[in-house]
Parts: structure tokens; C-alpha cells; sequence
């Protein structure tokens, strides 16, 4: 099971700060777990940084407007 760090702005496309249930939202249309929501900053935040698990990365960075995504899997035993 991948998991992907997704960028983001912290902003959404209407005017407010990103929230943990609008995010959670959109990786669940897309069969995705969000395990964490990050800000780069705490007063004055200009990222937001998504965890999540399994679903359509592409399509979760296409409804967050990501602007990078990396991918991370289990090291081997």
C-alpha cells in the first residue's frame, strides 16, 4: 500500500484556509485515506502538505490543485 505526499496550496479556490474534512473528502471520492494534513508554517502558512493512502493520486492532486506528488513504499525486510 503506497503513500503519496501530495503539495498543495494552502488556500483553497474560494477564499479560507484548507481543512482536514474538506481534504478528507476529496481523497475519499477517490478511495483514498488521508492520514495527515500538514501547514508549512503555523501563523502564516503558503503550503499545505497531504498524506494519503491508496485511491486515485492523480485524481485526489487534480481535485486539491497539487503541485507535486511523491510516492513512498515499504522499505523490504
Amino acid at each position: 500500500m503506497p503513500h503519496n505526499f501530495i503539495r498543495i496550496s494552502v488556500e483553497t479556490p474560494n477564499p479560507g484556509r484548507r481543512r482536514r474534512r474538506d481534504v478528507e473528502a476529496v481523497c475519499a471520492k477517490h478511495r483514498g485515506t488521508l492520514e495527515y494534513l500538514w501547514f508549512d508554517h503555523d501563523a502564516s502558512p503558503r503550503y499545505a502538505y497531504v498524506l494519503v493512502e491508496d485511491g486515485d493520486v492523480d485524481g485526489i492532486a487534480r481535485d486539491l490543485h497539487g503541485q507535486q506528488v511523491i510516492t513512498l513504499f515499504k522499505a523490504q525486510d
